[in-house]
């Protein structure tokens, strides 16, 4: 599966549960990971709500 396919799901199954700016900053620390510390990343995934705040506004993948 190719990144941006990886990307396009990880969007799709985040959304109700994450923003777009918070999803962005996820996909952007992950994409690096290698580079910067994984706090950053832990950081980002604590902000992620525990429970869907809203419905996916997107069909099936």
């Amino acid at each position: 599966m190719s990144w941006e396919r990886v990307v396009e799901k990880f969007h799709w199954l985040g959304e109700p549960f994450a923003d777009e700016a918070l999803r962005g900053e996820i996909v952007t620390a992950v994409q690096h990971l290698d580079e910067r510390p994984v706090a950053e990343l832990t950081g980002l995934l604590a902000a992620v709500s525990p429970v869907s705040r809203r419905p996916r506004t997107r069909g099936r993948l």
